[in-house]
């Protein structure tokens, strides 16, 4: 029998956070894998130069840490307004030098 359009054997669906199995089995293998061999890794990470020892541990980092994400300043006339009312005495006055007349005698 076949089921009808939006309809489907299982109504409630996969229960939310379920793992799959196959998924589950690889990170266990993998995590036994890693724990059996902990003092060989740390030895060979010791024989790298350090150059190759910082790359290797900055690669970690993206299993540990949330990657952060490039922001963007979207300011609007209102926005920019805000913005420059918080700004240092010095930064406003070289922000006026620049709408003035460029860049001209602020780079030398």
């Amino acid at each position: 029998m076949a089921f009808k359009k939006g309809q489907s054997g299982n109504p409630n669906g996969r229960p939310r956070g379920a793992k799959n199995k196959a998924t589950n089995e690889l990170r266990e293998w993998v995590e036994r894998f890693l724990v059996d061999n902990r003092e060989n890794f740390i030895n060979d990470i010791k024989e790298l130069d350090p150059e190759k020892r910082s790359k290797f541990f900055l690669e970690l980092l993206n299993y540990s840490l949330p990657k952060q994400q490039a922001v963007k300043a979207d300011i609007t006339d209102d926005r920019e307004q805000i913005v420059i009312a918080n700004l240092s005495a010095e930064s406003r006055a070289t922000l006026e030098k620049i709408k003035r007349g460029g860049l001209n005698g602020l780079v030398s």
